[in-house]
């Protein structure tokens, strides 16, 4: 290609018109030495393995352009950009504060939390979001969270649900204001949980929680604990020291007892243990005068309390799907209040005379057991409105049954064949 350039005035030409960097290189000189040394280059370039100017050219910049890939591969892509919008449009989502601070939704990308959360505030820095009261950080894909989140003492709310969170930092036992908060994901809670104490609302479902630290029971302020669809196989003595405590959400889980301490939680109304592997009752859960709400169903319940009927404000007992084969005689007495019942999928053969006891009874639900006929209290049950008695071993529907169906239109849901029909059936 140089000796080309030697013999040919238009390849000279070509030369000349891609030699800019040698022009560049060669400025301040006089012409003449400039053409000098491009000649002296053709001169020395015959015979050499080193590419024509142009090409070096080119090389460079493609050298400088893989360079710029290069560093533009090392750098952290982010995931979704930080934005902020007005209060109307995320009604739901975002951060609250004290002082006009507006609500805005939150996008977390790889920069670190804290940083992300004060830009979107329009903070310099993290430490300036002292006054903030509500955080809601839910569904961001979060996988952990800053140790510096402690330093928010003013927070009452945090939302952290829908997220992929296995564990909570310690530091957050420091915000002492926080009074609702909310998580998922979880394999453990951190004793630092116990220090919360003016927590209210304190909802765990759907993790993979297999214990509640002793601590818990610090948490005195409490009035709502949610730990459904957990791994619990048991329960801390200490939870009996939640005595503001009014809901208690334990379903789906895998206890095999309650503590005796359950009994200590007066205020309770609403006591969910539905789903669990529930044997025996402690006796001190007669001791909820409170309770409104008992759900049992689908444990494997053999026998009732004969302190269950310390339950005087009771309106609902779920029971189905247990192994009852009786009920306690007593317990009756004390269920004055009890406006549903359910029985379905028991064993019971029979019910105790103290039925009729059950005086604002309005639904009652006894299929699917062995029942083969009703106690002569039964007639004393005239709020009942509801009646639910098929697949048993009934023949007839019961005469006091009956009764009831006549005189106050009892709606009755039964398999049974009527008489005539059984009757027919003796004479083939």
């Amino acid at each position: 290609m140089a000796q080309n350039a030697r013999s040919s005035a238009p390849a000279m030409q070509q030369f000349d018109g891609g030699s800019d960097v040698h022009e560049q290189d060669s400025e301040g000189s006089d012409d003449g030495e400039a053409d000098a040394w491009r000649f002296e280059e053709i001169e020395d370039d015959e015979g050499s393995d080193l590419p024509p100017p142009r090409e070096v050219k080119l090389q460079l910049q493609r050298q400088e352009q893989q360079e710029q890939q290069q560093q533009q591969q090392q750098l952290p892509p982010a995931e979704v950009e930080l934005r902020a919008e007005p209060a109307s449009n995320c009604p739901r989502s975002g951060v609250q504060g004290q002082g006009g601070m507006e609500e805005i939704a939150l996008t977390i990308s790889q920069e670190p939390l804290e940083k992300k959360l004060a830009d979107a505030a329009g903070a310099a820095s993290f430490e300036d979001l002292h006054r903030l009261s509500n955080l809601d950080l839910s569904k961001k894909g979060l996988t952990c969270l800053p140790e510096r989140m402690g330093e928010l003492s003013h927070l009452k709310c945090l939302r952290l649900e829908g997220n992929s969170l296995k564990a909570l930092p310690d530091a957050l036992g420091l915000l002492s204001e926080l009074r609702e908060l909310r998580k998922n994901q979880l394999r453990a809670l951190p004793d630092g949980i116990g220090c919360l104490v003016r927590l209210a609302t304190l909802r765990l479902e759907c993790n993979q929680l297999a214990a509640l630290p002793d601590s818990i029971g610090n948490l005195v302020d409490l009035r709502e604990l949610h730990a459904w669809e957990n791994h619990l196989a048991t329960l801390p003595e200490s939870l009996g020291q939640l005595v503001a405590l009014r809901e208690l959400h334990l379903e789906r889980n895998r206890l095999g007892a309650l503590p005796e301490s359950i009994g200590q939680l007066r205020e309770l109304q609403q006591l969910d243990l539905q789903g669990n592997l529930l044997t025996e009752l402690p006796e001190s859960l007669g001791c909820l005068a409170e309770l409104r709400c008992l759900q049992l169903a689908d444990n494997q319940l053999a026998r009732l309390p004969e302190s269950l009927g310390g339950l005087t404000a009771l309106q609902e007992l779920h029971l189905t799907n247990n192994r009852l084969d009786s009920l306690p005689e007593s317990c009756c007495y004390g269920l004055r209040e009890l406006q549903e019942l359910c029985l379905e999928r028991n064993k019971l053969t029979a019910l105790p005379e103290s039925f009729g006891e059950l005086c604002s009874l309005s639904v009652l639900r006894l299929g699917y057991n062995r029942l083969t006929g009703l106690p002569g209290s039964f007639v004393q049950l005239q709020r009942l409105s509801q009646v639910q008695i098929s697949n048993n071993q009934f023949l007839t529907v019961p005469v006091l049954l009956q009764e009831l169906i006549d005189s106050h239109g009892l709606e009755v849901e039964h398999d049974i064949l009527p008489e005539s029909t059984l009757q027919l059936s003796v004479v083939k």
